[in-house]
């Protein structure tokens, strides 16, 4: 079996686990360098949370000044609903979550197996 990479985004260099879900708030900027064509990346939420429809948005920079959607298919996605892909072409990226849940919590990871 090949490498596993992990990252739990932060904000304010606060891990994003058990982090309030009915607040919204953009993770630090983080960086997927090592994931390379041979990773199978997925992004996963784990959503505790509790009414309400939250929902995230996973941008993407080469520069860590301009933001951009990473692709159609990573805007608003429903909390819970983790992302897979491969190849990542950015070199920054972030997470921009709504805070639409009315209670509970949220943890987010970042996790690339090699193929």
């Amino acid at each position: 079996m090949g490498k596993i990479l992990t990252i739990i985004p932060e904000v304010a260099g606060v891990p994003v686990v058990a982090r309030d879900a009915s607040v919204a708030f953009i993770t630090d900027t983080f960086s997927p360098i090592g994931f390379d064509e041979s990773y199978e990346w997925t992004f996963v939420p784990i959503d505790n949370s509790s009414g309400g429809n939250p929902r995230y948005t996973l941008e993407a920079s080469q520069d860590g000044v301009n933001w951009t959607d990473y692709s159609s298919v990573t805007i608003n996605v429903t909390l819970g609903t983790p992302l897979v892909g491969r190849q990542l072409a950015w070199r920054h990226l972030r997470i921009d979550y709504d805070g639409g849940a009315t209670g509970g919590d949220v943890t987010m990871k970042w996790e690339g197996k090699q193929k």
